[in-house]
């Protein structure tokens, strides 16, 4: 008889011992502090392990995560998991990712009437990669350490314009976040030296956010444009920005969504596409 259930802290050598047990196959680990965890068991203690996360920066949604052992799958465990813990919950709106090469839980959201929303694909090149283009007007890229305050304060907020824009339609940014916090988090993030901009008319129209180089590999965080910017344009920027930052760094990262229209212009600029992407699914109650 399997029964559905929160956890308790009584419960928690089980469960820390259903985790090890399960360590290779399970891609999140409750936070025992903030997750909302819900189980399914049997006589035999835990079968079923379903979390309710809640993330700072997109506070609009339930991020789901449902594991099922293998012996237990196929007979409904996972579903009425997660209903039972949807009902708990009494939030109407979740969101769960998988690899877009995982049929087994592609099925499962499809089931439960998940709908993709959003797929990221994580690219990691080298200068090899990229296409060659000739002739391609060179521009007067500028690093955001060498930018005015005021000039600088203008860039953060078009990316912040740019992050809002590209995320509302699944799980918009925290309102609670201000231009202001989001620079705080950004400077902890990327390097000012590495990270470029471009100006028109005494406004930044183009951005690139990059790390600290580590063992000749960087990677790209944030990037975005003015929407008004035609594709040619961002092509240009872009390349002049992947060439420049090829010359001292063997290797870039980054990842690109398609619901942003910059990101799929950008990956234009590579001979090949990643294979498998990291699909987001949402669901609304």
């Amino acid at each position: 008889m399997i029964r559905f259930k929160g956890f308790s802290k009584d419960e928690e050598v089980d469960l820390r011992n259903f985790i090890e047990e399960n360590s290779e196959y399970l891609s999140k680990k409750p936070d025992f502090k903030s997750d909302v965890i819900n189980m399914a068991v049997d006589n035999n203690g835990i079968v079923a392990l379903c979390l309710l996360q809640d993330n700072h920066f997109h506070p609009y949604r339930k991020y789901s995560y449902v594991y099922v052992p293998r012996e237990y799958r196929g007979n409904g465990i996972g579903s009425e998991l997660h209903d039972f813990s949807v009902r708990q919950s009494g939030n109407g709106k979740y969101q769960f990712a998988t690899s877009s090469d995982d049929d087994n839980a592609k099925g499962f959201l499809h089931y439960l009437n998940y709908k993709l929303a959003r797929k990221c694909f994580e690219y990691e090149v080298v200068e090899k990669d990229l296409i060659h283009v000739d002739g391609f007007p060179k521009l007067d890229m500028i690093p955001l350490i060498n930018l005015q305050t005021s000039d600088y304060e203008k860039v953060i907020q078009l990316n912040y314009r740019h992050y809002r824009r590209t995320h509302d339609s699944i799980n918009p940014l925290n309102e609670a976040i201000s231009v202001e916090k989001w620079k705080d988090y950004i400077e902890e993030e990327i390097d000012l030296k590495s990270s470029f901009t471009y100006f028109q008319d005494d406004l930044p129209v183009f951005y690139a956010f990059l790390t600290k180089p580590e063992d000749e590999e960087i990677e790209l965080m944030y990037f975005g444009a003015e929407k008004s910017q035609s594709v040619s344009d961002v092509r240009n920027f872009y390349l002049n920005m992947f060439n420049r930052t090829f010359e001292k760094n063997e290797t870039i990262i980054f990842e690109v969504d398609d619901v942003d229209k910059i990101g799929i212009i950008v990956t234009g600029l590579f001979k090949r596409k990643p294979p498998v992407s990291w699909d987001t699914y949402i669901l609304n109650k």
